[in-house]
């Protein structure tokens, strides 16, 4: 299997905002699930919003470039949840899902749901490098709290 580094974008609020119109459902619960469709309206949207602003997908995109292979095909095995608790225990601060989705497909990442009605999502990711990844960041965690 050919994997290869991903690059650390350079990436504006223009490209935040590209990405949440082609994936409109994203927002800091992750993917468009079916439990997240039922909350009202401004809650959704409230979501949608504090994911456009959030200040911590610039610090998961350096983790998933410094961390992280590309496969070419998306590959199940860690889902977006697992990765986020990767970052977090590496981070020492919390992550949310939607973050990690977002800052993923910043990387030129390919998503692609779980199953239906999921809110998380498996990735063009090497799942071998991702082991070493979890090592790695449950190793940085020790007894660290989240910052949030």
């Amino acid at each position: 299997m050919t994997t290869t580094p991903i690059p650390k974008p350079t990436f504006t609020q223009a490209d935040v905002d590209r990405v949440l119109e082609e994936h409109p459902g994203l927002t800091r619960w992750g993917l468009r699930a079916l439990s997240h469709a039922q909350k009202p309206i401004d809650e959704q949207e409230a979501a949608r919003r504090s994911l456009r602003e959030s200040e911590r997908v610039s610090a998961v995109v350096d983790w998933i470039s410094t961390h992280l292979r590309a496969t070419k095909t998306v590959r199940e095995g860690y889902s977006s949840y697992a990765y986020k608790h990767m970052v977090e225990q590496h981070l020492g601060r919390y992550v949310t899902n939607g973050e990690f989705i977002l800052a993923a497909l910043l990387c030129g990442l390919h998503a692609k749901p779980t199953e239906e009605g999921s809110p998380n999502a498996y990735f063009n990711l090497d799942q071998r490098v991702s082991r070493r990844a979890r090592e790695t960041a449950r190793q940085a965690s020790g007894s660290q709290h989240y910052r949030v």
